[in-house]
């Protein structure tokens, strides 16, 4: 099995959009921000066709859909926690260590878990 470093660079890309785009809608929403930031969410989020597309040369749609969702879960998690000061409970916080283990098993090219662990070991 082959390590695939592309998608997951492709999948923080587009997360980093979600990070940059979500906290200013929930500043907006429930800190007082101002209205007119809600056009920085939609600028950067024009981009995320024209990421995608091009990440699809290095990862099939379903695997890609799922690194850029679990990349951005992650990203966003760690700045609810520690811009927003938003506490996680035990249980999500072992959610948050899968979704970790997760992006590394999607990352890697082939079918065999078996292979996998053996190169472990």
């Amino acid at each position: 099995m082959k390590f695939k470093i592309m998608p997951l660079i492709f999948g923080l890309i587009l997360a980093m959009i979600d990070a940059i785009a979500l906290p200013i809608l929930k500043g907006v929403k429930s800190e007082g921000w101002p209205r007119w930031l809600l056009g920085i969410p939609i600028g950067v989020y024009a981009l995320n066709p024209l990421i995608f597309y091009t990440a699809l040369g290095s990862e099939t749609l379903t695997i890609m859909n799922l690194i850029w969702d679990l990349m951005s879960d992650v990203v966003v998690t760690l700045i609810g926690i520690l811009f927003f000061r938003e506490v996680i409970p035990t249980t999500k916080r072992v959610g948050i260590v899968l979704s970790f283990v997760s992006l590394i098993l999607m990352s890697y090219e082939g079918d065999g878990l078996s292979e996998w662990i053996d190169s472990w070991f």
